[in-house]
C-alpha cells in the first residue's frame, strides 16, 4: 500500500484519526458508565452490593466484547473492520438514550412491587440484558482499533501501537470524568448527557470513515445530537425536544415504582418536580395533598405529617428540653425544624449536603416551615456532615467562609458561571429576562449582596436569607481550643459569603459554643459513604463538639425481638457508640433509638422523669401529649432490659471508617428483605480467615514458579530451528554461492526446503516431543502473563476504592471530588502507558515488569501505615490540602503502574517467541515439507493480544470492585484488605518469574527488526 498526501495508508484511516477515535470512545464510555450507574441506583435503591454488581457487570461485559473481537482481528481484513467500527459507533450513539429509558421502566418488567427491593439475581439478569449491547461495542472497539493502529506504524514503532491507543482512551475518560462531575451534572439532564455522548462518538465514527459522503452524514447527525443536548429550551429543534422526552421517561420510571398511576387509573398522584444533583436523584410527588420526597428512589420525607413530626421530636427533646444549641443532621426538615424551634433555643444548626433538597421543599413548603426559615435562630449549612463535625471550627474556608476578598471574588465568579450555564440550558435566558437577570446577578455579586436565583419562583426570591447566612460563623465556631488553633491568630477578619459582616467578634469570647443536643437522622448504612454516620470516628468528632451535659441521638431500623441480621446491625452500632460515650441507652421496637452522653449526662428512659420534663417544657402541640411517656411501649422496662442483654450477647466488632462492618450487616439485611438468598454466603464470608487465603495465593504462585522452571529446561525449538537453518544456509552457501539469496528469503521455496532438510534427519517422535513441549511451554507462559494482568487489574481497582475510602476517612467525604479521583486514576493510566514506551524498544521489559510488581506490593503494604500515621495526629500538623494532594498522587501512581503493565504485557504476549500457535504451525509445516512457512501478521498479533490483555484487565477489575468493595472492606477493613492485596501481588510476581523462565524477549536492533538471542 502507498501513502497518500496526508501520510495515511491508502484505503485506511491514519494513525492520528484512530487516536482521535479512541479519545471520543473514552469520553463515551465514561459518560455512559456514570449515567447508567446513576439510573440503576435509583431503580434498585443502590447499596454496595448493587453498586458492585453494576461495575462488575460493566467490566465483565466489556471484557467479553474484547474476547469476541479476537476472532475478528485475526480473520477480517482492515477494510471490513473499519466498516464494522463505523456501524458499531453509530449504533452506540442511538443505544445510550434507549438504555436510559429501559432502565427507568425495568421494575415493571421485573414485577417488583412498590417499596420492595429487587432480588439480587433479578438485578444481575437485568444488568446483563440492558448493559450487554453497549458494553460489547466498547469491548470490540479497542482491539480492532489496536489492529488498525498497528497497520499504520512501521516495524520500529510497532510496540507503541497498543500503549498509545490505551493512553488516549484513558485521556478521554479522564476529561469526561472531570466534565461530568464539575459541569454536566449541573446543567444537563440525563438524556441530554446521553445525547452529548452520542454526538461525541459519532464524531469519532466520522473521523474513522474515509468516504466523504459518510463523513458528512455522520457529522450532520452528530450536530443534531449536540444541538438537542445543548440548545436552550426555547430554541429546541423542531424534530424533538429532549425536555419532553425527559419528563415522559421520568414519569414512566415512577409509574414502574407504583408511585404514579398507570394510564386509566383514578389516582390523584402527580409528579411535581424531578432533578439530578451531584449527589443523588430527587423527585417530589403529590398524592391527595400529601407530598413525598424521594432520594435515589427511596422515601426521604413525607409531609405534611404533624403526628409523626411531633412524636419524633418531642420524644427526643424530652432528654433536655432546656437545650440552647442544637445540631440537626439529615432528617425531615419540614417536620423537624418547626418542632425544634418551639423550644427556647439560641441556635439551631441544620446540616444537609444537598442544597437542592431545600429548593425542592420550598416550592411546596407548609406555612410553619416557611415561618421557621425566617427565624433568625436557624442556620442552614450545606456541607458534608462528617466533614463538618471533623472540621468544626478548624477551617472556615472549607465550610463557606472566605479569608480575604480574592477568595470571596473567586467563589462569586464560580457561582455566577454555574448559574449562568444553568440558566442557558434551562431556557430561562430569554430575550426579555435572560441577560438583564444575569447582569443583575453579577452586579449584586460585585456589591456583596446575596444574589437571587434566576430560576426560582418570585416567592422564594423575595425571602430574606441574609440572617441565616450571617450566623454561619456561629455554626462553625471552635469547640476545643486545645484541639483547634485560634482563628484570629494573625488579626485577619472573616466574613460570611455575600455579606460584609465580620464574624471574628463571635469567636473572641472566652466560651466555646458547644452543642447541647445533636440529632443524627441519617439514612441506613447501606453504603460505605452512609456508614460514616454510624462509625466510631464520627462519634468521636461528635463528642468533641458536644457539651458535657449534652446528648447524641441516632436511630436504626430493627426487629421487635432482635433476631437475624437486624440484631447484628443494631449490636454493631450499640458497641460502636459505647466505645466513645460513657452512657448509652437503647429503646425497643421496630426502630432502635440510641441516646448517648457523658457520665454526668441527664439522659434517661425512665417514664416518670420523661413525663415531668416534657410537661415542664410547656409547649403548644396539637397531637403529642407528655402523658404518652407514662405508657410508651418502646421504653417498657422489661423490654429495655431484654434489648440491653440481647445486644450485649451478640459478638460483633466496632464499626469504623476503616472497617465498616455495619454496611456488611445492612447488606445481609437487604438480602433477606429482597429474598435474594445471600445470607448463607455472607455468613460463610464472615467466618473467612484471611491468613488461609493469603497462604493459598502464595502457594499457587510457588506451584506456578516450579512449573515454569521445569518447562524452561526443555529445548527452545524455535531458536534451535532458526540456528539449524542458519547453519544449513551457511553450508549451502559454501557449496553454491548463488543459493544465499534464495535461502535468505522466507518467501522462497528454498528456505522451506533447507529447513526441511535440517529436520529430515531427526526422528518423527523426537520432533513431535519437541513440538509438544514448545507448545505447552509457551501456552503456560502466556497464561501466566494473563494471570498477572488480571491480578494487576484487580489490585488497581481495589487500591482505587481503598484510597477513596481513605480520602473520606481523613478529610470527610466530598462527593463531587469522586470525579476528580477517577480522573486522577485515568491520568495515571495514560502516563503509565506513555512513559513505558521507551522500555518497549529495549530488552529490559521483564525487569520493568518485576519492578512494577514490587512497587504495587510496597504501595499495598504502606497504605495502612500511612492512614494510621495521618489519623493518629499527624494531620494536625500538615495542611489538609497537602494530604488531599498526597492521596491524589498515590491514586495517579496506582493508575500509572496499571497502565505501564498493560502496555508491557501486550508487548510480551505479542512477541513471536511467545506465540505458540505460529511457532508450532511453522515448525509443523517445515516437518511436513509444506511449500513455505505461515506468515505472521504483526497487526493481527497486536489486535489479538490487546483483546486478551484488555479482557484480563477488565475481569480482574470487576472482581476487585465486587469482592473488595462489597465483602473484604466491610468485613475486614483496610489493613487486612491491603495485606491480602500484597499477598496477591506476591503470588503474581511468582507467576511472572515463571513466565520469564520460558519466554525470552529479544531486543530490537537498529533496523527495527527482532533478532533471535545468540
Amino acid at each position: 500500500m502507498s501513502l497518500d498526501s496526508n501520510g495515511d495508508i491508502s484505503g485506511f484511516p491514519g494513525f492520528s484519526r484512530i487516536l482521535a477515535l479512541m479519545v471520543c470512545m473514552g469520553v463515551y464510555a465514561l459518560l455512559a458508565q456514570v449515567l447508567l450507574l446513576r439510573e440503576f441506583l435509583v431503580v434498585f435503591f443502590g447499596n454496595e452490593l448493587t453498586i458492585g454488581a453494576v461495575f462488575s457487570a460493566w467490566l465483565v461485559l466489556i471484557g467479553a466484547g474484547s474476547l469476541l473481537a479476537t476472532s475478528l482481528v485475526a480473520r477480517w481484513p482492515e477494510e471490513r473492520l473499519r466498516v464494522l467500527l463505523v456501524v458499531l459507533l453509530t449504533l452506540a450513539a442511538f443505544l445510550l438514550p434507549l438504555q436510559v429509558w429501559v432502565i427507568r421502566i425495568v421494575r415493571t418488567a421485573l414485577h417488583v412491587a412498590y417499596g420492595e427491593y429487587a432480588p439480587f439475581f433479578s438485578i444481575l439478569a437485568s444488568l446483563a440484558v440492558i448493559l450487554a449491547p453497549g458494553c460489547l461495542i466498547i469491548g470490540i472497539v479497542f482491539p480492532c482499533a489496536c489492529r488498525l493502529a498497528a497497520r499504520q506504524l512501521p516495524a520500529r514503532q510497532l510496540p507503541f501501537a497498543v500503549s498509545r491507543v490505551y493512553a488516549v482512551e484513558s485521556l478521554g475518560s479522564m476529561a469526561a470524568g472531570v466534565a461530568f462531575s464539575f459541569w454536566l451534572v449541573w446543567v444537563m439532564s440525563p438524556l441530554a448527557v446521553a445525547a452529548l455522548a452520542g454526538a461525541i462518538v459519532l464524531l469519532g465514527a466520522a473521523w474513522l470513515t474515509t468516504t466523504r459522503t459518510c463523513r458528512w452524514l455522520l457529522g450532520l447527525i452528530a450536530f443534531a445530537f449536540a444541538v438537542s443536548a445543548c440548545c436552550p429550551a426555547y430554541l429546541a429543534p423542531p424534530w424533538s425536544s429532549l425536555g419532553r422526552l425527559e419528563h415522559a421517561s421520568v414519569e414512566a420510571r415512577w409509574r414502574s415504582f407504583g408511585a404514579l398511576p398507570v394510564s386509566g387509573s383514578s389516582s390523584a398522584s402527580r409528579l411535581l418536580a424531578s432533578c439530578d444533583s451531584r449527589y443523588q436523584n430527587l423527585a417530589l410527588i403529590e398524592t391527595e395533598g400529601q407530598m413525598t420526597l424521594y432520594a435515589n428512589g427511596q422515601v426521604m420525607a413525607v409531609f405534611p405529617d404533624a403526628v409523626t413530626g411531633e412524636h419524633k421530636i418531642h420524644f427526643i427533646m424530652a432528654q433536655k428540653p432546656d437545650a440552647r444549641r442544637v445540631l440537626l443532621i439529615g432528617g425531615n426538615p419540614i417536620n423537624d425544624i418547626p418542632e425544634l424551634l418551639k423550644y427556647p433555643l439560641e441556635q439551631l444548626v441544620y446540616v444537609e449536603l444537598d442544597e437542592k433538597i431545600g429548593r425542592l421543599l420550598e416550592l411546596v413548603a407548609t406555612s410553619a416551615y416557611r415561618q421557621a426559615l425566617r427565624d433568625p435562630r436557624l442556620v442552614q449549612v450545606h456541607v458534608d456532615a462528617p466533614r463538618y463535625a471533623k472540621q468544626y471550627g478548624r477551617n472556615l474556608d472549607e465550610l463557606g467562609v472566605r479569608r480575604n476578598s480574592s477568595l470571596v471574588f473567586s467563589g462569586l465568579v464560580g457561582e455566577v458561571m454555574r448559574r449562568a450555564f444553568r440558566s442557558i440550558f434551562s431556557g430561562d435566558f430569554g430575550a426579555s429576562a435572560g441577560f438583564p437577570r444575569l447582569r443583575g446577578y453579577i452586579s449584586s455579586a460585585v456589591r456583596g449582596a446575596p444574589p437571587s436565583a434566576p430560576n426560582l419562583p418570585k416567592k422564594i426570591e423575595s425571602r430574606q436569607e441574609v440572617g441565616a447566612e450571617m450566623h454561619v460563623a456561629d455554626a462553625i465556631a471552635p469547640a476545643d481550643p486545645a484541639r483547634y488553633p485560634p482563628y484570629n491568630k494573625g488579626g485577619n477578619g472573616f466574613s460570611a459569603i455575600g455579606t460584609n459582616t465580620p464574624v471574628t467578634d463571635s469567636l473572641r469570647g472566652g466560651g466555646t459554643p458547644l452543642f447541647d443536643a445533636i440529632l443524627v437522622d441519617a439514612s441506613e448504612p447501606a453504603t460505605i459513604a452512609l456508614n460514616r454516620f454510624y462509625t466510631q470516628d464520627f462519634y468521636r468528632d461528635i463528642r468533641s463538639i458536644l457539651s458535657p451535659g449534652g446528648f447524641l441521638y441516632t436511630a436504626v431500623s430493627a426487629s421487635a425481638d432482635l433476631q437475624g441480621e437486624a440484631a447484628f446491625l443494631s449490636a454493631s452500632i450499640a458497641k460502636t457508640i459505647r466505645t466513645v460515650f460513657d452512657r448509652v441507652l437503647v429503646t425497643s421496637g421496630t426502630k432502635n433509638q440510641f441516646f448517648a452522653g457523658a457520665t454526668n449526662s441527664s439522659i434517661t428512659l425512665e417514664r416518670a422523669t420523661l413525663f415531668r420534663r416534657s410537661a415542664g417544657a410547656d409547649l403548644k402541640t396539637r397531637y403529642f401529649r407528655p402523658e404518652y411517656f407514662l405508657n410508651a411501649d418502646e421504653i417498657n422496662p422489661a423490654k429495655l432490659d431484654f434489648v440491653e442483654r440481647r445486644l450485649a450477647a451478640i459478638p460483633v466488632t466496632a464499626n469504623t471508617v476503616l472497617k465498616p462492618v455495619s454496611t456488611f450487616y445492612q447488606i445481609a439485611l437487604w438480602s433477606r428483605f429482597s429474598e435474594s438468598g445471600l445470607e448463607s454466603l455472607l455468613a460463610r464470608l464472615a467466618r473467612l480467615r484471611l491468613e488461609w487465603v493469603a497462604g493459598a495465593l502464595l502457594g499457587f504462585g510457588v506451584v506456578c514458579l516450579g512449573m515454569g522452571a521445569v518447562l524452561g529446561r526443555r529445548p527452545a525449538c524455535a531458536c534451535l530451528r532458526r540456528s539449524a537453518s542458519r547453519r544449513q544456509a551457511k553450508a549451502s552457501t559454501v557449496a553454491d554461492p548463488g543459493s544465499a539469496a534464495r535461502l535468505s528469503s522466507p518467501k522462497s521455496g528454498g528456505y522451506a526446503e533447507a529447513r526441511a532438510s535440517v529436520f529430515a534427519k531427526a526422528s518423527p517422535d523426537t520432533l513431535a516431543d519437541k513440538l509438544a513441549g514448545r507448545r505447552s511451554g509457551v501456552v503456560f507462559s502466556r497464561s501466566m502473563l494473563v494471570l498477572v494482568m488480571a491480578a494487576t487489574g484487580l489490585c488497581g481497582m481495589a487500591l482505587e476504592l481503598i484510597l477513596i475510602f481513605v480520602f473520606q476517612a481523613l478529610l470527610g467525604y466530598v462527593y463531587s471530588k469522586v470525579g476528580l479521583i477517577v480522573a486522577m486514576f485515568m491520568l495515571g493510566l495514560m502516563l503509565g502507558a506513555t512513559v513505558c514506551v521507551p522500555t518497549l524498544k529495549r530488552s529490559g521489559q521483564w525487569r520493568a515488569m518485576i519492578s512494577m510488581e514490587i512497587l504495587l506490593i510496597v504501595e499495598a503494604a504502606c497504605i495502612p501505615w500511612l492512614v494510621t500515621a495521618l489519623s493518629s495526629g499527624l494531620m494536625n500538623w500538615i495542611p489538609w490540602g497537602w494530604v488531599e494532594a498526597l492521596i491524589y498522587g498515590v491514586i495517579a501512581g496506582s493508575g500509572a503502574l496499571v497502565g505501564a503493565q498493560f502496555a508491557l504485557v501486550n508487548e510480551l504476549m505479542s512477541h513471536r517467541g511467545c506465540k505458540a500457535n505460529y511457532a508450532a504451525e511453522n515448525l509443523q509445516s517445515t516437518i511436513s515439507a509444506d511449500a513455505g512457512p505461515m506468515p505472521v501478521d504483526p497487526a493481527k498479533v497486536k489486535g489479538g493480544t490487546a483483546a486478551i490483555t484488555n479482557a484480563a484487565d477488565l475481569v480482574g477489575a470487576a472482581l476487585g470492585g465486587l469482592v473488595v468493595g462489597v465483602f473484604l472492606l466491610p468485613l475486614f477493613g483496610i489493613t487486612a484488605t491491603c495485606f491480602l492485596l500484597a499477598a496477591l501481588k506476591m503470588s503474581s510476581l511468582l507467576c511472572l518469574l515463571a513466565a520469564r523462565a520460558f519466554c525470552a524477549v529479544e531486543p530490537y536492533d537498529k533496523r527495527g527488526e527482532k533478532q533471535c538471542d545468540k
